[in-house]
């Protein structure tokens, strides 16, 4: 991962980078690390707590080897346990044997995928005995249409931390096939955040009526897959 710069997602990756040199956080938290294409593709200031964030057990040990190879690798906690709004001992999650990206907690009965049972955790539990209150928090989360649970669990992250940026996977292809609401998804975003995603040519794009201008935007640009989510508006002049 460290060898190809973390590039199998460049919108994205861009956009962590850039966010990691202007913020300096002090939390940062990939919930679907995956392989850590992403969280690998920067290197953070030496008082930040990581959290790598993984279901998939059968990518922990590469996850494991790229992070000794990372300069903040002291630093990197890696979580295995699903993402959710609370915190339980047993849950079903489906690997897909095909395609790391695709393992979903959302059902999936087919040739292609393999049921396992593992803890669920919430983002606000793993900081539970930290004074947030003057933290720069920085989060990405790709977990498959569980993003809206996962945002759910780390509420306390969110409202207390002074400074928030995140990115989410935002599929409407398959949001709508796991029979998620994306319009009262993305009404509940802009609740709580700026919401913005990144254009072909890297730039910050932001959205005043998320609900009806997403969908026609990402239906114009095919490769936009991602939101990003800022606590403050001030945070897009900082970032675009």
């Amino acid at each position: 991962m460290i060898r190809f710069s973390g590039l199998s997602q460049p919108r994205v990756t861009n956009f962590w980078r850039h966010s990691v040199n202007a913020l300096k956080p002090s939390i940062v938290v990939d919930a679907g690390v995956n392989y850590g294409e992403v969280l690998l593709s920067s290197e953070y200031p030496a008082d930040s707590v990581i959290a790598a964030i993984e279901a998939n057990e059968l990518l922990l040990p590469y996850l494991g080897r790229s992070i000794e190879e990372h300069p903040n690798a002291t630093q990197i906690q890696i979580v295995h346990a699903l993402v959710s709004d609370e915190d339980k001992e047993k849950a079903s999650f489906f690997v897909n044997k095909l395609h790391s990206g695709l393992s979903s907690a959302h059902p999936e009965y087919s040739g292609s995928s393999r049921q396992v049972v593992l803890p669920t955790t919430t983002i606000d539990s793993i900081f539970k005995d930290r004074d947030v209150n003057r933290d720069s928090l920085l989060f990405k989360m790709d977990i498959e249409g569980y993003e809206w649970h996962a945002l759910r669990g780390m509420k306390r992250l969110l409202t207390q931390c002074e400074t928030v940026v995140g990115c989410i996977e935002f599929n409407f292809a398959y949001l709508h096939s796991k029979n998620i609401d994306t319009a009262k998804f993305l009404f509940y975003l802009k609740e709580s955040f700026v919401v913005c995603t990144v254009n072909r040519r890297g730039q910050l794009v932001e959205f005043t009526d998320p609900v009806n201008e997403v969908p026609k935007y990402f239906a114009l640009d095919k490769g936009c897959n991602d939101l990003m989510l800022l606590s403050r508006r001030d945070l897009f002049d900082l970032l675009k």
